[in-house]
């Protein structure tokens, strides 16, 4: 099956206003990360997943997400041709992992197409999982809207700025709309396949020195529903206890690095550990130091 015509990729960065490319901040944090934790037993996964804002305490809700964007030079494929795609791709394999990770809720893939003139009619195919059983179907972007207002609720506010960058056009479509296209965990670290930490990467564009800057100062505003967002995840993927949270910073101004295990609870952001500020180079150590900390290792 020839499927040349046919690319995915996890995410296409635009600025929401004219369509514009835009960069992928968490580019570096990601290859950090992954050399970080080279050749150890710890594997890093990333996937979206909503949560019901309607209640008092919002709570984690419906699958969890494995989100790809579909780019076609020939029209709109058919739903095989997208299949034997996500084979290729290993987005079966990825979905497994999650699935594997945590038993509380389902797993679905979904497959976006990247359409210069995006609408509620916009191809996507949805793939599940039931054990060995594969499964895709073929949908339109209002199908994704539904799911979200079913598990998250009706609207979603974006603020008097609206989305500026988004991750796919259909992304941006969607916040025009007044959906919020579910939030993604930057890394969920597994120890052995087993989740063990949530990390949230932040980027530190300033000339002041590291050390100095701390997520704390916008909690709980602006970035209350981001935290809270997180720590919905952090206790709805385990039974027993919530799994810990971390902010990587990152700087690009400079080589600094740090990372700091946190506690987003009531009006306050409190930091539980920092491991200073280290180099690029030291990133290893860095993540070793927490994972002691964490008496996982």
């Amino acid at each position: 099956m020839r499927s040349d015509n046919l690319r995915l990729q996890e995410t296409s960065p635009l600025y929401c206003s004219n369509g514009a490319p835009a960069p992928d901040r968490a580019e570096l944090a990601r290859t950090l990360l992954t050399q970080a934790i080279k050749d150890t037993r710890w594997d890093s996964l990333q996937f979206h997943f909503m949560v019901d804002w309607q209640q008092e305490h919002p709570t984690l809700s419906g699958p969890l997400i494995v989100r790809y964007i579909l780019f076609s030079s020939s029209g709109i494929p058919g739903t095989e041709e997208v299949e034997y795609l996500a084979e290729q791709a290993g987005v079966w394999n990825r979905m497994s992992v999650i699935l594997g990770a945590q038993s509380q809720r389902a797993v679905i893939g979904l497959i976006i197409l990247d359409a210069i003139n995006t609408s509620s009619d916009t191809p996507i195919w949805v793939l599940t999982l039931s054990g060995t059983e594969k499964q895709m179907e073929r949908q339109t972007l209002s199908w994704v809207r539904e799911l979200v207002i079913q598990h998250s609720g009706p609207t979603s506010y974006m603020g008097k700025k609206g989305l500026t960058i988004g991750m796919s056009r259909g992304e941006c479509f969607l916040a025009e709309r007044g959906v919020i296209f579910p939030g993604d965990v930057d890394s969920l670290l597994l120890w052995q396949g087993e989740p063990k930490l949530i990390v949230e990467f932040k980027s530190h564009n300033l000339q002041a020195p590291l050390l100095n800057f701390d997520v704390s100062r916008y909690y709980p505003r602006p970035d209350g529903r981001k935290w809270n967002g997180l720590k919905a995840l952090a206790i709805g993927l385990k039974v027993s206890s919530s799994i810990p949270i971390a902010v990587f910073y990152y700087s690009t101004v400079s080589e600094d690095v740090r990372l700091c295990v946190v506690d987003p609870t009531g009006t306050k952001l409190s930091t539980l550990w920092d491991s200073g500020v280290g180099k690029r180079a030291s990133a290893e150590s860095i993540f070793s130091n927490c994972f002691n900390y964490l008496n996982v290792s």
